[in-house]
């Protein structure tokens, strides 16, 4: 009789989880499609962390904060924001590349599965909470600007008028007075000749 092929359970179980890990990846990235313009911090942090580039993303968080210190209360504002993201790109790191999932029911499997996608869509949550602050930030800074420069104008605008007033009153005035004196004087004459 013909004995039966052995069935490797070991691969199966391999070409599983590299299925269950493609799967995530495709999951992942079609919520990082979801999120900001082309060069967003939520877009290219999300895309990293797709990636499995995890000190790259919470690299590009802290530059992210870093570079745009030059705007008051920006760091102070998303400090916490960065430290939970960190937080987060660390769990979802952990759970991604957990040591013996293969040796986990696969419910459990699932479970961290939806951890991860919780955990990337949070992470993206408090990404957009960055951008949102960093465009409050620059909108309160171009109201500043506003009103630095229309003071400004206002300011020019009333030395101008002022000087004008005291040319008019000092140098004008009085050059005035004396051409209208001489004309007065000049017209009183031709009238007294005529008599």
């Amino acid at each position: 009789m013909a004995s039966l092929p052995a069935i490797d359970y070991e691969r199966m179980e391999a070409d599983r989880l590299a299925t269950h890990e493609e799967e995530l990846k495709k999951e992942l990235q079609a919520r990082v499609s979801s999120g900001g313009g082309h060069s967003s911090l939520r877009r290219m942090v999300l895309k990293l962390v797709t990636e499995g580039e995890y000190d790259l993303a919470q690299e590009e968080v802290e530059d992210y904060l870093r570079f745009r210190a030059k705007f008051p209360n920006f760091q102070s504002r998303c400090e916490r924001y960065q430290e939970h993201c960190k937080d987060l790109i660390g769990a979802i790191r952990t759970k991604r590349n957990f040591p013996g999932l293969q040796t986990l029911s696969i419910s459990k499997q699932q479970e961290l599965h939806d951890k991860v996608i919780e955990h990337f869509d949070e992470l993206k949550d408090y990404l957009k909470q960055i951008e949102m602050v960093e465009r409050e930030v620059r909108m309160d800074d171009m109201r500043s600007t506003v009103w630095f420069i229309r003071t400004l104008f206002q300011c020019v605008l009333a030395v101008v008028g002022v000087a004008f007033f005291l040319d008019l009153t000092g140098g004008m005035a009085s050059s005035f007075v004396i051409v209208v004196n001489k004309l007065l004087t000049d017209g009183a004459s031709w009238l007294v000749s005529l008599f």
